[in-house]
């Protein structure tokens, strides 16, 4: 979810300065008397501002039912441990296909 925030978030910082560009363009064409091209008419929108359906839900947990179901998993095994095993091995589970993420489940000595 952090880094669905973090994508859309750059993506409207360079959303934000394509804009200026493309105003500061329609400037230029308007004091040279030409006319606008047509990919600069459009404004150009801020995806972290207003963001579509697929954006708002990929930065909440609902867009994520399999890391759910493993975070569940792991809280449920933790929450009873058997008593022949106090630490659960680590959890690697492929969420958008190109990394995975791993949970770490075990615990650290201070």
């Amino acid at each position: 979810m952090n880094r669905a925030k973090n994508q859309l978030k750059d993506a409207g910082i360079q959303a934000r300065k394509d804009e200026k560009a493309r105003l500061a363009r329609i400037v230029e064409y308007r004091l040279k008397d030409e006319l606008i091209p047509v990919e600069d008419m459009a404004p150009i929108r801020e995806p972290d501002k207003y963001p579509t359906i697929i954006e708002r839900a990929r930065c909440e947990e609902d867009f994520y039912p399999d890391l759910q179901l493993v975070v569940r998993q792991l809280e449920a095994s933790l929450s009873n441990p058997a008593p022949d095993r106090l630490e659960a091995p680590n959890t690697f589970i492929d969420i958008d296909g190109d990394r995975d993420v791993v949970i770490n489940t075990t615990k650290r000595k201070h």
